[in-house]
């Protein structure tokens, strides 16, 4: 069972995923609050981090890591509320990346063409595994980005 494909795409997730952790040690509060996009900054990596399992997780799976917010917080519909606590931001972030490594663990480079079952149902159309692991990368890096304008935006360096 070869991994070579895997363990790469495993590495450019854990990279993608690396910027999270280090935003969140490094935004101030007054840019970790504030609206950046439309939207709050700390909701941008809320948003990237809860989504992992929506693109990663088998067909009809429990949820796995505990939500921090109503789902309205997690697609932007509800803005009223006050800043995630980055120390809890933090540890969700941990929770969200280990449940990453399961999935990484579970499958194998033979397994890229076929079809997720579990982002198919969700989306309501063909994706294969390969498909799950590019958008969840790639969803990663949208929203960092706007995290990233944002500490640019408030005149301090960015991470990327």
């Amino acid at each position: 069972m070869s991994k070579e494909a895997i363990n790469i795409l495993s590495a450019k997730f854990k990279w993608s995923a690396g910027f999270y952790d280090k935003f969140i040690n490094v935004c101030p509060d007054q840019v970790w609050g504030q609206a950046f996009g439309r939207f709050p900054v700390w909701q941008n990596v809320y948003h990237a981090l809860s989504c992992v399992p929506f693109f990663l997780a088998p067909k009809d799976a429990p949820q796995s890591v505990a939500a921090l917010y109503p789902m309205e917080v997690l697609l932007f519909k509800d803005l009223s509320q006050a800043p995630a606590d980055k120390n809890k931001m933090t540890a969700y972030a941990k929770e969200i990346n280990a449940f990453a490594d399961k999935y990484f663990t579970s499958v194998s480079d033979a397994d890229l063409g076929k079809q997720h079952e579990g982002l198919s149902a969700r989306i309501g159309k063909p994706n294969t595994q390969l498909d799950a692991i590019t958008l969840t990368i790639g969803h990663h890096m949208y929203h960092f980005g706007m995290c990233d304008a944002a500490l640019r935006g408030a005149g301090l360096d960015g991470l990327f």
